[in-house]
């Protein structure tokens, strides 16, 4: 069997508006009157490397965590961690020629389970993986599909915002119809300088997304109704302003929006989990000193005490800030420069 070895890459993701629009408006299927979803979402340094190869077995290594598995058999195993990576092979071997694989983790940047899309980032680096390897040719929107599909057999009731992974520097809406997705680069005026702080502390995304989806498809109580319009009319209002101040280089703008966002989030939603109090975020959402610093901050990802991200006016502000958090509040900072 040929043993070429592969390097591969592959992004996390921020988003910088429209968390949980992307599954929300899939249940236009079911319920018309649900309006179209759309996010603003910028690809990052940060991600996962590795190496791959052909060999007899479906192999997957990280650190000191192995799988090991025959791909001629069902691809079980009890281990949460393994779960995304799992359903993806199974997805392919399920509807693909494909043979065994190694796939060995070199090194990854990205945190898990922090806001940054790090299983969609998982299930992006298996389907390319095998069609690399097997020559699949498939193109960044069918690496995409399947990476959702595989998370959802995952039983994750994520959208399909996070598979936005596939593709590298960019900054791009996505506007989600139905089950399906529209992609368009937005072209910055001027650098964006973002910092993201990464929370020591545990949240349970898939808690928070069964309990959100079931706001959906149909409203039962004007506190459904309230869900349903944040994460539809108010965050198409807030689209289209962040897009235009986007394009303008007018980030105080952009700031500000972040913090409408937050604040409608808070007041609307958070409500519907314990699990969305993020009683840490919001002892930094009031401070100060932090407020000094920056134009503007949100939570990432579903929500919860995972991460979030600021928005500043340059890298003296960002660097400032990740010493202020680092000594004040002893949490990790990474800080990115969208260009």
């Amino acid at each position: 069997m040929e043993k070429k070895e592969i390097k591969l890459f592959v992004p996390g993701r921020i988003c910088l508006f429209g968390e949980h629009s992307d599954w929300a408006a899939e249940y236009q299927k079911e319920n018309k009157n649900i309006q179209n979803g759309y996010a603003i979402v910028s690809t990052l340094n940060l991600g996962i490397y590795a190496t791959i190869l052909k060999c007899d077995k479906f192999k997957f290594v990280y650190q000191d965590k192995k799988i090991e598995l025959d791909p001629n058999k069902n691809l079980n195993c009890d281990d949460e961690f393994f779960a995304y990576t799992l359903a993806t092979a199974s997805y392919m071997y399920e509807h693909y020629k494909v043979e065994g694989i190694s796939i060995v983790i070199d090194k990854m940047t990205l945190p898990m389970k922090k806001g940054l899309a790090s299983s969609a980032c998982i299930c992006i680096l298996v389907v390319r993986a095998f069609s690399s390897l097997y020559n699949l040719k498939l193109n960044k929107k069918q690496e995409m599909e399947i990476a959702y599909l595989s998370e959802r057999k995952a039983l994750s009731k994520c959208g399909r915002m996070d598979q936005i992974c596939a593709y590298n520097h960019k900054t791009m809406l996505i506007e989600f119809v139905n089950q399906n997705i529209k992609l368009q680069e937005i072209k910055l005026k001027k650098n964006m300088y973002l910092s993201c702080a990464v929370f020591n502390r545990q949240k349970n995304t898939k808690l928070i997304l069964d309990t959100l989806n079931q706001s959906y498809p149909y409203p039962k109580n004007k506190e459904d109704e309230k869900i349903q319009k944040t994460f539809g009319y108010y965050n198409i209002k807030t689209i289209k302003k962040a897009l235009s101040a986007l394009k303008n280089g007018n980030y105080k703008r952009v700031g500000n929006l972040m913090y409408q966002v937050q604040n409608r989030f808070d007041k609307y939603v958070a409500y519907k989990c314990k699990e969305l109090e993020a009683p840490f975020f919001h002892e930094l959402y009031k401070d100060k000193n932090i407020k000094s610093l920056i134009l503007g901050m949100k939570l990432l990802g579903a929500g919860g005490d995972g991460s979030c991200i600021f928005l500043l006016k340059n890298k003296t502000k960002q660097n400032k800030l990740k010493k202020y958090l680092n000594e004040k509040y002893k949490i990790e900072t990474y800080n990115f420069t969208i260009k």
